[in-house]
């Protein structure tokens, strides 16, 4: 049923978007299009030196960082911060614009789960 489908996604991935600010008020004030959203994440898993996006391309996505070890390097490629596990948030705008580029990479150092919503 839909409603099962629905109470699934956001039992399975509802902690991940609450880590953000617009996705925490959505939970609380439209929970229906919270649990549309949950359904639309897609797991995506890389291995030691992906990327999970890179500076200069074109931003489809908004990612948010779950498992893993990663680091975070400038356009210039100079890293700028390294992080294990924990919700990150990135490339927000892609959401509500054309077109945006990254202006940063998110590389992967060891296994790592990435979620993206377009």
């Amino acid at each position: 049923s839909p409603l099962l489908v629905a109470e699934l996604a956001v039992w399975q991935k509802g902690h991940l978007m609450r880590g953000h600010p617009l996705f925490s008020l959505t939970s609380d004030v439209f929970p229906k299009v919270f649990a549309d959203i949950c359904g639309t994440l897609h797991k995506e898993l890389y291995y030691e030196g992906e990327s999970a996006f890179v500076s200069g391309l074109l931003a489809e996505s908004m990612y948010i960082t779950s498992h893993g070890s990663f680091v975070l390097y400038d356009s210039h490629g100079q890293e700028m911060e390294k992080f294990s596990n924990g919700q990150h948030f990135f490339s927000e705008v892609a959401l509500y614009v054309d077109t945006v580029m990254h202006n940063c990479t998110l590389t992967i150092e060891n296994f790592a789960e990435v979620y993206s919503l377009s």
